[in-house]
């Protein structure tokens, strides 16, 4: 059996999109006077946390593609 390391997982809050079948809805659709959970973070601590925690990747997740495309575009240029 080959265990592979699981992926460091990234997520915003919100989306543009109001899919019936998402399955995150809880966090992509949160009322927007909400206090947004969780921390921000820059590119660089990203890549330095997902490296420390001994995964192989990065899985963006909860939002909306488009945008976490862009993300990733961005983030491929800071992560080795």
């Amino acid at each position: 059996m080959f265990i592979r390391p699981q992926p460091y997982s990234v997520a915003t809050v919100g989306c543009n999109f109001n899919c019936e079948f998402c399955q995150n809805h809880e966090i992509s659709q949160m009322p927007r006077l909400l206090v947004k959970p969780g921390e921000d973070i820059l590119p660089a601590e990203m890549c330095s946390s997902g490296e420390k925690s001994g995964s192989k990747t990065i899985a963006y997740t909860y939002t909306e593609p488009t945008v976490l495309f862009r993300i990733g575009l961005r983030d491929r240029e800071n992560c080795p």
